[in-house]
């Protein structure tokens, strides 16, 4: 007799599970938080107390997506509720996330030449693969930060091993990482107004 599900795939909706929980959690205690923020001015000046260098931390924190699964812009309202300016709070998003983002690449630039030295044939078709291919690269950067749902680490690893240079990836990053935190930010604060 067929079984349904494998264990596989249970673990899978398992971990779907637990990551749509993990979000909606994000979710109803920032919308919480900023219920409190409208309300408590004390609650207002102790977040305002980090300003813009506690965004950067909570983008740092949350851009090591294999610790942490919760977009920085649940966050969002939060921010505004403490009285901060919404261009800035993107910037600073940006910033922590882009800096989480570099701290895998550069684990990865260092595990290159282990990786190089055991595969010496695709060092050859990785390099002449770059050269031909250098805006889809940077097109599929751009496109990855703005709209996967997955971590930027992935394909950062993938382009540090290789050796793909940081200077083709940082502007589609920088950008795709603004486009989404806009997108996601503005997502939220629509979601919290509708409530």
């Amino acid at each position: 007799m067929p079984r349904i599900l494998e264990t596989s795939d249970s673990k899978r909706i398992i971990q779907l599970l637990i990551g749509a929980g993990v979000i909606v959690l994000g979710l109803y205690g920032s919308y919480q938080l900023t219920q409190l923020l409208a309300v408590d001015t004390e609650a207002q000046i102790w977040v305002q107390q980090f300003g813009y260098g506690g965004v950067v931390l909570v983008a740092f924190l949350t851009g090591l997506s294999a610790i942490s699964p919760i977009p920085t812009g649940i966050f969002t309202p939060i921010f505004l509720e403490a009285g901060l300016w919404l261009p800035l709070i993107l910037a600073a998003m940006v910033i922590g996330t882009t800096l989480a983002d570099l701290s895998a690449f550069a684990v990865a630039l260092a595990g290159k030449t282990i990786a190089l030295q055991k595969f010496p044939k695709l060092q050859h078709y990785v390099n002449s693969l770059r050269e031909k291919n250098h805006w889809l690269i940077m097109g599929s950067m751009l496109v990855w930060a703005a709209v996967m749902p997955l971590p930027n680490e992935l394909p950062l690893i993938a382009c540090a091993l290789v050796g793909v240079r940081l200077r083709t990836l940082l502007l589609p990053l920088l950008l795709g990482t603004l486009l989404f935190h806009s997108l996601f930010s503005f997502g939220t604060l629509s979601l919290f107004t509708w409530l």
